[in-house]
């Protein structure tokens, strides 16, 4: 006790003369722009010895947020530092340059086992850490343009060409990586003249872009040599590539990127920059095999799960994130993509096991400690958490699982709001709580929460979430709201991709928000002088006055402008990753609503939204070929199953995939055969057994054994129930009413008996019990049902 106490006086003596020192050697304007130059990423801080300080102030608005926040809670130590230097008076310029100092962006270098790092010199230019800490490794080679080796004396190679500087690439991996692991939330700059999503959408379009731009310069096929001044030069940086790839990869296979390589090609202009994704993913995954050391450990099992993934062998890539995450479990890249790939294997025993193996490390993180002592919260730590929180929620584990997405809700809703949405949806669904999701997830104070996630469609997949909570709630009108969710968050990607697909290829993204605040500034400086000494009113880039009647166009005319634009004349990247065409996930999502709408009622079997989605289903499959014993869209099965309901075709209904899932395409078909979706069939043709067929497949995916064959056995589903909802509980007892079979309808009673009991906070749950028990016959029990459906909720706000 005596040498802690004796320690703090002089600590507390060394302070306050550092800090007279500091404040007579160096103005506080200059000291904190220099501390603060130096608490930026490796990547920027290099850019600023190079640059401009405007360059530095482009920095995403999330990410600036954090940094000021580490800014501000090590200053005081950095001073503490300071004082104890004794030739800091006459060196204080130099000293501010050296104070070691870890912030969310501190330079690092991995270490040989690729599980911690340690400081290195910020103007190294090899390796380098992102934002959450993790190595990226910048390989540049130099190659000989003789026929002749190199001798062993020969001088090293000279630095890479300005085209490939790191400061630049870093700060546009860091960016990305955190749209990525937030959905998309944190992207910024999206124009907002056609709407939120439209705005979302764009805003993650132009994080995509820069990033592509840098990865395409950095894992560029080896360049000949030849007169150019580049020439010789071979670069090569993979975790570009897997940071702009792979999340396009865990959720749309190889074949949608080879699809989205050619709407890139059709789009661009000749003289741009021909961005083509899986050219340079097969660069950087051709160093799945390298055994050299230049890449971390961590990078190296990067790349082997992007080779994995553009072969569309997700389970083995799984596995290979498994391992990333155990040799750095602060990788929330790595935890960010397992999930995702999880989802698509309908796998949530594995989303569980990914997410559990890192929360004790990102709960250690989170512990707040002294100030100056330990490093007060991990880089995203909130989003982190949300993600470990969307694991528990995929393998059942509720109740954690909603006490660390409201945790890291509240902590850092600009980042990790729509992530944590994701898991309270889950949680929401598990446990029947119908009126906490649709305020979640369709209410609009609950939609503030993932509204701007426009990664992959994310933001239409909650609103679907949100759409089915509210046919759950079963209110007044919640058929009509939840037609208008769908029309807003699925039927504007359906149509823009299926008959007006040439318009897709020519339609360009709406404004950034600075290049609408240049214009208006243009425009209002040239509106004065014309006031002023006369003249034409002002026009804008596309030949429009600036009076009101000029500026509105109608829908004729911006199609007809839209048209005019089909050669791709003026189209760039942004424009063409704004508008993606359809994945197989979000089709899935759009399908599952609509067999919710149609079931209850809302929507009828002939209505017209059948037709546009069996035509994007079409559009999607011929997408992806069969090749030697692959199956179609075997990396996605839960798509198999929502295209077997609305298409007329038996080929998904046996592959290469989980037993479970088979069954259940089998059952999806014969339902969409029996409800004829779309109408294009006779209904009278429809006979009870086929209804009675759909019951006894539904039964057996639910129970994991055949009826027919004895002894045969299969898995049942793992988690994500959310997702085949729709079929397995409302499906299975809408065809056991249909059927009007005894032992069909006394199965449906065991589903809602169930569903009753797991999820008792459900009208819906209630409403269906109570049919199921009429057409038992058992009157009074069915009156008590509807009375708890109605004390719930359900009818809320119609007519008596």
């Amino acid at each position: 006790r005596l040498h802690v106490c004796t320690h703090s006086i002089l600590l507390l003596h060394i302070t306050t003369m550092g800090t007279m020192a500091l404040g007579m050697s160096m103005p506080r304007s200059r000291m904190i722009r220099v501390a603060t130059l130096r608490s930026l990423s490796p990547a920027l801080h290099v850019a600023s010895q190079r640059t401009s300080s405007s360059s530095i102030q482009q920095r995403p608005v999330y990410i600036e947020r954090n940094l000021t926040a580490g800014c501000r809670r090590r200053q005081s130590s950095a001073l503490r530092a300071a004082a104890a230097l004794p030739f800091f008076a006459s060196n204080s310029n130099r000293f501010l340059c050296e104070v070691p100092r870890t912030s969310y962006f501190a330079p690092r270098r991995a270490i040989s086992n690729g599980s911690s790092a340690v400081d290195v010199d910020p103007l190294d230019r090899t390796h380098f850490s992102d934002f959450f800490g993790e190595p990226v490794s910048f390989l540049v080679d130099q190659q000989s343009c003789s026929s002749t080796t190199a001798s062993s004396s020969s001088p090293p190679p000279s630095p890479p060409p300005p085209s490939t500087d790191p400061a630049m690439a870093m700060a546009a991996l860091d960016k990305h990586v955190v749209s990525v692991v937030s959905r998309g939330k944190s992207a910024e700059g999206g124009g907002d003249e056609e709407g939120i999503p439209t705005k979302s959408a764009h805003s993650y379009a132009i994080s995509w872009a820069e990033l592509l731009e840098q990865a395409i310069l950095w894992n560029a096929t080896p360049r000949s040599c030849g007169a150019g001044a580049q020439s010789g030069y071979q670069a090569c940086a993979p975790m570009l590539v897997v940071a702009a790839v792979a999340p396009l990869l865990a959720q749309a296979g190889s074949a949608y990127l080879r699809n989205l390589d050619d709407v890139l090609a059709r789009s661009c202009n000749a003289d741009q920059v021909q961005i083509q994704l899986l050219p340079m993913a097969n660069v950087a995954a051709s160093r799945h095999e390298d055994s050299s050391e230049d890449l971390s450990p961590r990078e190296a099992l990067h790349v082997k799960a992007l080779h994995h993934l553009l072969h569309d062998e997700h389970r083995i890539a799984l596995g290979y994130y498994q391992k990333i995450l155990q040799l750095c479990p602060g990788d929330a890249l790595a935890l960010s993509l397992a999930l995702d790939v999880s989802s698509s294997l309908s796998d949530g025993k594995a989303a569980l096991r990914a997410a559990a193996s890192v929360a004790s490390y990102w709960n250690e993180r989170g512990r707040r400690g002294l100030p100056g002592v330990t490093n007060a919260v991990q880089p995203g730590h909130s989003i982190g958490t949300a993600l470990i929180a969307v694991g528990y929620a995929a393998g059942g584990r509720y109740v954690e699982a909603e006490r660390l997405a409201e945790e890291a809700m509240t902590r850092d809703d600009a980042g990790a709001g729509g992530v944590a949405a994701w898991a309270l949806a889950a949680t929401y669904d598990a446990e029947g709580r119908a009126s906490e999701g649709t305020s979640m997830l369709s209410g609009y104070d609950g939609m503030q929460h993932f509204e701007k996630c426009g990664h992959l469609f994310f933001d239409s997949k909650l609103s679907g979430y949100g759409a089915r909570f509210a046919l759950d709630r079963d209110a007044a009108g919640a058929g009509r709201s939840a037609a208008r969710i769908y029309g807003s968050a699925f039927e504007r990607i359906i149509q823009y991709s299926g008959e007006h697909e040439v318009l897709s290829l020519a339609r360009k993204a709406p404004r950034s928000t600075r290049t609408k605040m240049v214009e208006s500034a243009e425009g209002a400086a040239k509106s004065v002088f014309s006031k002023l000494f006369g003249g034409d009113s002002y026009r804008d880039g596309r030949g429009r006055g600036n009076d009101s009647e000029n500026n509105a166009p109608s829908r004729d005319a911006s199609l007809q402008e839209v048209s005019e634009t089909a050669g791709g004349s003026t189209r760039s990247a942004v424009d063409a990753l704004c508008w993606l065409p359809p994945t197989p996930q979000v089709l899935t999502d759009a399908t599952m609503l609509l067999l919710r709408l149609t079931l209850s009622g809302a929507v009828s079997e002939s209505d017209y939204r059948w037709k546009d989605l069996k035509s994007a289903w079409e559009r999607l499959l011929d997408l992806y070929p069969q090749v030697d014993d692959s199956s179609i869209l075997e990396f996605c099965p839960i798509s198999r199953v929502a295209a077997s309901l609305v298409l007329e075709t038996k080929d998904l209904c046996n592959g290469n995939v989980d037993p479970v899932f088979n069954k259940l395409a089998e059952a999806a078909y014969h339902m969409g055969r029996a409800m004829n979706l779309g109408g294009e069939k006779d209904p009278d043709s429809v006979s009870k057994d086929m209804w009675r067929h759909v019951t006894s497949c539904l039964a057996e995916a639910r129970q994991g054994s055949s009826v027919d064959s004895a002894g045969e056995s299969f898995d049942t589903l793992q988690g994500w129930d959310i997702d085949l909802r729709p079929l397995l509980d409302q499906g299975l007892c809408h065809a056991a009413v249909m059927s009007d079979d005894l032992e069909s309808i006394c199965l449906a009673r065991a589903v809602c008996s169930e569903a009753v009991s797991l999820r008792p906070n459900s009208p819906e749950s209630w409403w269906r019990y109570s049919v199921v028990l009429d057409r038992l016959g058992d009157e009074n029990a069915a009156e008590d049902a509807r009375n708890a459906s109605v004390s719930l909720g359900a009818g809320e706000g119609g007519r008596m």
